[in-house]
């Protein structure tokens, strides 16, 4: 929301996306495929993200003394109109 309340103030501004001001949003929403807005967004995969968190939870409460852990989820880029491409 934030990405697409930025192209709203860039175009108040007279600046044009992606000729002037390039923006990527994150989360991958519907509204950012929308034509009319176009928005380059980074998908991240939630559900993926949400099971994840919940068994670290379950397995700090069956172990409070166990370490921290570090998990990464695969994230990819969704390229739509909001940035230029590379020259």
């Amino acid at each position: 929301m934030l990405s697409i309340g930025a192209m709203s103030a860039a175009a108040d501004a007279g600046l044009a996306v992606p000729d002037d001001l390039g923006l990527i949003g994150l989360n991958d929403m519907e509204m950012a495929g929308w034509t009319n807005i176009n928005l380059t967004t980074i998908h991240q995969p939630f559900a993926a993200i949400v099971a994840g968190s919940i068994d670290l939870m379950v397995a700090r409460l069956a172990d409070p003394e166990a370490g921290a852990q570090v998990v990464l989820h695969p994230c990819h880029i969704v390229e739509r109109g909001t940035l230029r491409a590379l020259v």
